[in-house]
């Protein structure tokens, strides 16, 4: 039986590490279904995100991968282009008994071709004749740069088989510039000349660049300051017979059916010692292996890039090139795969619902590509969580601060070193005086004249929340050098802290709300356009959304500066935040938050953009009860709320993902099935299953599914609007937020509160550094804190428990409060930085 959400591209199962994973099994080349419209064409084209902390990864359904590298130019290292006979790399060619066959699908289709695409790896498999081809693509977890290709030849025949093997990825730079089409970025890449040398002790294989560089915290100008050295080295141990660095003669004129290099028993071994155009250049390594019968040769490649100034980089060489190559050759390739899983799944979501097992799955997938699409910049030596899709990878624009914020705070129970990371990133980049900070990939507020409040608002946010989960002082007073390096300035986060309120609190206006410095585009204003009028903001104007957003934001930051000691900044924030809530109310118009329809003819529906903004507000406090009941009335008008299926999909088109947490979220204040029901529906494994034909939908979809198909045509003829609709993180991220919501995870001055809003009894949610599980009659939970803090817990079970419930803590029973209804428990923990604390409420007896 499929699992739900396959689609129609293949199925999901579980593989040998116990992780999900996705078995394509779709003959792409002959099924019609795999054919989509794409702007540049109709393409056949499914793909998979790898990754960590600094670079990704695509694996592609033909058997290719290319390398993405984000440092300084977000880049693409070898990129797929037949029309100039690159073919990107990640596969391999056999040479056996005089014929020669490539791993692509083209050259081993068959119904025994098995592609399965899973936690940060890809793996596909083949049979040709008695040999039996199994290869592993891997980028290790952690924050090297580097792929790690594993072949497994094996003979099942009773007769010893002699096989040629050669490793190819080529080298074709396309850095990723905005406005720029795809040729003009491949000609840019080949500005930079280069030359190949092989390293025979190490058998390593590099292709590095030519001339002196600025370097990374030098504003690029559509040009690499830090152009990267790329190589390919095999570290399996065993002997290479030879290599080729010359694209012509590799291909000659046999092509990639067969390269003119396999014909002669072996290659030629050329190197370019002059520099040279990097679209002549490939990087392949011979192998010579005999298999006796009934076994298998195990082959591995390391592919990856560095600095071209190794120097520069790191004293103990553990990320310069040599010291990359080192480290992977010294223990056996496999297991760095299974160190790689292992970290993994130590480090992913796990979600436990009694009814809906594909949602655990879909959690779990949803962890590792937000992990998987964090970025790197070279300017500030930070990892960062950014946004991939379009955004990163074909249009090179930088990944907004909002948007590393939000995915900050949904991976918040995860990944507690990349949230900092993050807070280290954007602070460094956000000048005083509101200019951009170097590197494209990296300015800090998307061009921005002055610095959005609303940007401000989601800093804020992380670092408060950030703080009070991990309790960690330290971190709040760290020094960060902020950029350019030559104006030697520094800050610490709390006054970053301090900096970023006092920007929110200068944007109020005279309505109490918070007006915008940049063009309006989706930010929702508290009166209407008119249809000629310019989008540019004007000075009576004021957000509705970010106005909300504060009244969210602002009660949090006043927990944290609870916790600091600073008292008197509280109490400015909390009065800010009724400032806004009072302001919030004023802006009702008897059946929604927004601008007055007694400037209108006609009562009109609730127009899409207040879609977005009207759970910020219920959540913010500043709706009635009654009129919490309008809005969820009008909401209902719009979405079917609490239903699955296509109507209800297509209707959350309207809602960017943006959005659908906070709208999960304010409905699981008052009704916590609709919350639960809506929040399935909004799921990538619904949206397979209204719509299988729909590729998109099943991996990481962009940040609207279908809305990302250009209407005209009936479902799955849509012609896509975006030339890169998966590896999005929005559609990760925001799954991620609302389940740890409901799930009652919360942080605040005294501790931590926990509040389920689930319609049932049975609930685990556990991450990396901290959970919960909810069970009839008891409640369990862990948190890893940073620092050391004395805190107290609150559970909330929302029904009496029985009898006098029992306190364990580290297996130790202890003191607690039982409320006066007996549904909350208190009791007080120490927690030490780095240590697990478990805890646990149980009912017992009367006593």
């Amino acid at each position: 039986m499929r699992a739900f959400g396959s689609g129609h591209y293949g199925r999901w199962i579980t593989d040998e590490a116990g992780l999900p994973a996705y078995e394509y099994t779709c003959n792409h080349l002959t099924d019609p279904v795999a054919e989509y419209a794409t702007p540049r064409g109709k393409s056949r084209d499914h793909f998979h995100l790898l990754g960590n902390f600094h670079v990704s990864a695509i694996a592609h359904n033909e058997g290719y991968i290319e390398f993405f590298r984000p440092d300084t130019v977000g880049t693409w290292l070898n990129r797929y282009a037949p029309q100039w006979a690159a073919f990107a790399g990640g596969f391999g060619f056999l040479r056996m008994s005089g014929s020669v066959r490539s791993t692509l699908y083209r050259h081993l289709e068959s119904p025994m071709y098995r592609r399965v695409w899973g936690v940060g790896y890809c793996r596909k498999s083949a049979p040709w004749g008695d040999l039996t081809i199994d290869q592993v693509a891997f980028i290790p977890y952690g924050e090297d740069p580097v792929l790690i290709h594993l072949t497994t030849l094996g003979n099942r025949g009773l007769r010893p088989l002699t096989v040629t093997y050669v490793e190819y990825w080529d080298v074709l730079l396309s850095p990723v510039l905005p406005g720029r089409g795809e040729r003009s970025r491949m000609l840019r890449g080949l500005r930079v000349r280069r030359t190949t040398r092989y390293c025979d002790g190490r058998r390593l294989l590099l292709c590095s660049p030519v001339g002196s560089f600025p370097g990374p915290g030098v504003p690029s100008g559509g040009r690499d300051p830090d152009p990267p050295t790329i190589f390919l080295a095999a570290i399996d141990g065993l002997p290479v017979a030879a290599y080729e660095t010359s694209r012509d003669v590799f291909f000659g004129a046999g092509g990639l059916d067969a390269p003119d290099a396999l014909q002669a028993p072996f290659l030629a071994c050329n190197s370019f010692r002059e520099p040279t155009r990097a679209d002549r250049i490939v990087l392949t390594l011979q192998r010579e292996v005999t298999i006796p019968p009934r076994y298998q040769v195990a082959l591995a490649h390391l592919y990856g890039c560095g600095s071209w100034d190794a120097g520069r980089r790191d004293a103990s060489r553990s990320t310069t090139l040599v010291g990359l190559v080192e480290r992977y050759s010294s223990r056996p390739p496999q297991a760095w795969l299974q160190q790689s899983l292992g970290s993994w799944r130590e480090n992913l979501v796990r979600l436990q619902a009694p009814d809906d097992p594909w949602l655990g799955r879909e959690v779990t997938w949803a962890s590792y590509y937000g992990q998987a699409l964090t970025s790197y910049s070279a300017a500030t030596g930070e990892a960062f969580f950014d946004q991939g899709g379009s955004r990163t990878f074909s249009l090179g624009l930088p990944c907004p601060p909002r948007d590393s914020c939000e995915h900050g705070l949904a991976l918040l129970p995860n990944s507690p070193a990349q949230v900092r990371s993050t807070v280290r990133h954007l602070a460094r980049l956000s000048l005083s005086n509101g200019a951009s900070a170097p590197g494209r990939r990296h300015v800090p507020w998307s061009g921005a004249r002055e610095e959005p409040p609303d940007q401000h608002l989601w800093l804020l946010w992380l670092i408060a929340e950030y703080a009070l989960w991990y309790r960690d002082r330290a971190f709040i007073d760290q020094e960060l050098p902020l950029l350019p390096l030559a104006l030697r300035g520094s800050r610490t986060v709390r006054e970053q802290l301090h900096r970023s309120l006092g920007y929110v609190q200068h944007a109020m206006t005279d309505h109490g709300l918070l007006h915008l410095v940049r063009e309006v585009r989706e930010r929702v204003l508290s009166r209407p356009r008119r249809r000629n009028e310019d989008l540019r903001l004007r000075a009576d104007a004021s957000s509705v959304l970010t106005g909300a957003l504060a009244g969210v934001v602002l009660p949090r930051v006043a927990e944290l500066y609870r916790w600091l000691g600073e008292g008197a900044r509280a109490e400015v924030a909390e009065q800010f935040a009724a400032r806004i809530r009072m302001a919030l109310s004023e802006v009702w118009n008897g059946r929604w938050f927004g601008h007055s329809l007694a400037e209108r003819r006609r009562q009109v529906a609730l127009p899409w953009p207040f879609l977005e903004c009207q759970p910020w507000v219920l959540l913010a406090g500043a709706a009635s009860e009654a009129q919490r009941v309008i809005v969820l009335h009008e909401f209902g008008q719009h979405l079917p709320l609490g239903a699955r299926g296509d109507r209800s999909l297509e209707a959350l088109e309207r809602v960017p993902f943006s959005a659908r947490p906070a709208l999960v979220c304010a409905l699981a204040q008052t009704d916590p099935l609709a919350a639960w029901e809506t929040l399935k529906s909004c799921t990538l494994a619904s949206h397979a299953e209204a719509h299988p034909e729909r590729w998109f939908g099943i991996w990481s979809g962009p940040e609207c599914l279908a809305g990302c198909l250009r209407r005209g045509g009936p479902a799955g003829t849509g012609r896509l609007a975006t030339g890169f609709p998966v590896a999005d993180a929005h559609s990760a991220t925001h799954l991620l937020y609302a389940v740890g919501r409901l799930a009652g995870l919360q942080a605040d001055a005294r501790g931590y509160r926990l509040r389920a809003q689930l319609p049932f009894d049975s609930f685990a949610f556990e991450a990396a550094r901290m959970g919960v599980r909810w069970e009839p009659g008891r409640v369990a939970g862990y948190i890893m804190p940073q620092g050391n803090d004395s805190a107290e817990i609150r559970v909330e079970c929302g029904q009496a428990l029985a009898g006098h419930p029992k306190v364990l803590v580290n297996r130790r029973r202890v003191p607690a409060q039982v409320s006066a209804d007996g549904c909350g428990v208190g009791f007080s923990v120490f927690l030490r930085g780095g240590q697990r604390t478990d805890w646990e409420v149980v009912a017992g007896p009367e006593e």
